[in-house]
């Protein structure tokens, strides 16, 4: 499905937004604390409700800790976390060469399923604000392009995705593959930096931009891979020494 038409105003804006204010990585340590503190603006539980709930009134920077203090959340939504008959459904229809009205509403629902599964799907998110627009709901199109545009914004702001130190931070991969798309980019191929800054060099077809590539950082995916195993060895042996015979 072709977005450019539709969100060619909004990240205008958002590229110069990013030009005109450069941009800050994340402080994990600092964002981790915040989302852990029940005193705090930003304490994770009810935060992240009012992004499941699409609450539109959720600033920029409140995205910034509900995005990236996903990473440190008690249950974190995992990039793995997927509706398989959905997106079943999703390739099914995807396949046709045209879509009716039915076909459309359809697929808008089998996307909102996948959101269940996975409510940080910038895929999912960016297909809806699409689908919604061409059936006429201007709620919907509106909850989804805010939605979108934030998510895209704490990306954006995050590195100019230009070098491995500077790369943009994600919270799961599919992000990079959404971004380009944003972008008006394609991938030709991915080679990942695991020495100095962990990264993802994502090379590009030839494009208008004559952009050889976009790096995206993804240290803190591969600290919680980390974390998630030391967790899960830790229930393990827990387990282990309370029914050892």
């Amino acid at each position: 499905m072709n977005i450019r038409p539709l969100l060619y105003i909004v990240l205008l804006l958002m590229s110069l937004r990013a030009s005109a204010q450069g941009f800050i990585p994340p402080d994990y340590k600092a964002i981790e604390a915040a989302i852990k503190d029940k005193n705090s603006a930003y304490y994770y539980p009810p935060l992240f409700e009012r992004f499941l709930a699409n609450d539109t009134t959720l600033t920029a920077d409140e995205y910034k800790y509900v995005y990236f203090g996903n990473f440190f959340a008690d249950h974190p939504v995992s990039e793995f976390a997927r509706d398989q008959n959905a997106l079943y459904g999703i390739a099914h229809l995807k396949k046709k060469r045209s879509l009716r009205e039915a076909d459309k509403k359809k697929l808008a629902t089998l996307y909102e399923l996948q959101l269940k599964s996975n409510p940080f799907d910038l895929d999912a998110v960016i297909n809806l604000a699409y689908l919604y627009h061409l059936l006429g709901d201007t709620i919907n199109t509106t909850i989804y392009l805010y939605k979108m545009k934030r998510m895209a914004d704490v990306i954006v702001g995050s590195g100019d995705g230009r070098t491995d130190s500077t790369g943009y931070h994600v919270l799961m991969v599919g992000h990079e593959y959404a971004m380009l798309r944003l972008f008006g980019y394609e991938s030709a191929g991915t080679e990942t930096q695991m020495e100095g800054h962990p990264c993802d060099h994502m090379i590009l077809k030839s494009n208008k931009d004559n952009r050889e590539g976009v790096y995206f950082d993804v240290s803190q995916i591969f600290a919680g891979y980390r974390r998630n195993t030391t967790n899960n060895e830790k229930r393990f042996l827990d387990w282990a020494g309370k029914n050892a015979k």
